[in-house]
């Protein structure tokens, strides 16, 4: 729903959309690890590392022990907090503060995920499919720089078209990343894609392969792989993992 903060445009649209899906009976499938990336960290006195996000999945409670990516540090919740109010539990779509045992404040930063131990797998390479943006002033090149946002990260990535075309509005083209810092992800994960200088938005997308190897350009059969496994059916996409 198109909408905007300055006109208003849009907003009764979108409440009414939101208010729909609310009460629609539609599942929405979430996997029962909890994780959450982090948008703010801060100490407090006598108590230690603090980090702020919205969880994204799962559920998490006091004295778990959780897994700091990509750092593959584990620490342990000492207390938790939803808007002020302390809480021994608290789930998917709240926002959250929690204290943490085991890492110290300055190894913690933006971007960073809390995740269940296990879950996530830091790499430095995505298989992705890339829709470009409908007011993108330039199109995306084959090896080109840019700025990829995924969650609350922003890391420099490489660009590794697999198609000979450049992506499209509303035609979805497959691409890698090669990104100068380790990152997670998930299955499905959307992302933004934006020129270093100037800055602008260029495409967004999501995320096909959290872990991928290389993938030669132009090569039909693993294109069409990776086709399958942008399929919408799980059924198509387990298949083509296997």
């Amino acid at each position: 729903v198109r909408t905007s903060t300055v006109t208003g445009e849009g907003l009764d649209q979108l409440k009414a959309r939101l208010s729909q899906l609310e009460s629609s009976d539609e599942a929405i499938e979430q996997p029962d690890a909890f994780r959450m990336a982090i948008d703010r960290s801060f100490t407090i006195s006598g108590h230690g590392t603090v980090v702020t996000g919205t969880i994204a999945s799962g559920t998490v409670s006091v004295g778990d022990e959780l897994e700091l990516m990509p750092l593959m540090r584990k620490v342990r919740v000492r207390s938790i907090q939803r808007h002020d109010q302390s809480v021994e539990t608290i789930g998917r779509g709240n926002r959250a503060a929690i204290n943490l045992v085991g890492v110290h404040h300055t190894e913690v930063h933006r971007g960073q995920e809390l995740a269940t131990p296990g879950y996530l797998e830091a790499t430095q390479r995505l298989t992705v499919e890339i829709f470009a943006a409908r007011d993108a002033p330039r199109p995306l090149r084959h090896r080109g720089r840019y700025r990829l946002h995924l969650g609350t990260n922003e890391v420099t990535a490489s660009l590794s078209l697999l198609e000979v075309k450049a992506p499209e509005i509303n035609q979805p083209t497959y691409a890698q990343f090669r990104l100068a810092k380790p990152v997670v992800s998930v299955f499905g994960q959307p992302f933004i894609v934006r020129e270093e200088s100037p800055p602008a938005t260029l495409a967004g997308g999501r995320i096909l392969q959290p872990v991928a190897r290389g993938i030669r350009r132009k090569q039909a059969a693993t294109i069409e792989a990776v086709r399958q496994l942008a399929a919408a059916l799980p059924e198509a996409r387990l298949l083509r993992s296997l």
